[in-house]
C-alpha cells in the first residue's frame, strides 16, 4: 500500500482509542491497526514515540496485512498476510473499519520523464526544485520530498 502520509490510518487509530478511553468504551473495544509494510512507521526514529500509544488503547499490530477485500453487510474484511514467501487469507470481523486506500500520482505523472522510479514528481528536498529541470518545481501529493 504505498500511501504518502503513513501518518493517515495511525492517527485515525490514536484519536479513536483516546476517545474510547476518556470515555470509558475502550475496556469493551478491540482495535486492530493492519499495514501492509513490515514496521508500525517507515522512519524507524518515530517508532519508540508511537508505541506507549499503540500499548495504552491495547491496539493489536498487524503487519504484512493487505486489505484485499471488505463485506460491508457482512461485517467481514478479508487481508492477505505475508509470512515469509507464504500468504494466507485472513477473515476478521468488525463493526467499524477505517481504511487508507492505496496512493498514486496521477498516471500523467507517473509516465512522464518528472518522475521518480516510484512514479511521484522527484524533487530536491531542500528547494523543491527538480534535479534534472531546473524550471520545474514540485509541491503537493504528486512529488516526494522525503529526506
Amino acid at each position: 500500500m504505498p500511501i504518502k502520509c503513513a501518518g493517515a490510518p495511525q492517527k485515525a487509530m490514536y484519536l479513536s482509542g483516546d476517545h474510547w478511553l476518556r470515555n470509558g468504551a475502550l475496556k469493551n473495544i478491540d482495535i486492530e491497526f493492519h499495514t501492509v509494510g513490515p514496521v508500525l512507521f517507515g522512519v524507524e526514529y518515530y517508532v519508540p514515540s508511537l508505541m506507549p500509544y499503540v500499548e495504552r488503547y491495547g491496539a493489536g499490530l498487524h503487519f504484512t496485512s493487505n486489505l484485499k477485500a471488505i463485506d460491508g453487510p457482512g461485517r467481514k474484511a478479508f487481508f492477505e498476510v505475508k509470512n515469509g514467501e507464504a500468504t494466507r487469507v485472513v477473515e476478521r470481523s468488525f463493526d467499524m473499519i477505517h481504511v487508507c486506500p492505496p496512493q498514486r500520482a496521477p498516471k500523467i505523472v507517473r509516465d512522464s520523464a518528472l518522475a521518480d522510479k516510484a512514479g511521484w514528481v522527484e524533487v530536491d528536498p531542500a528547494t523543491l526544485q527538480h534535479p534534472r529541470f531546473a524550471n520545474v518545481f514540485g509541491l503537493g501529493d504528486a512529488c516526494v520530498a522525503a529526506i
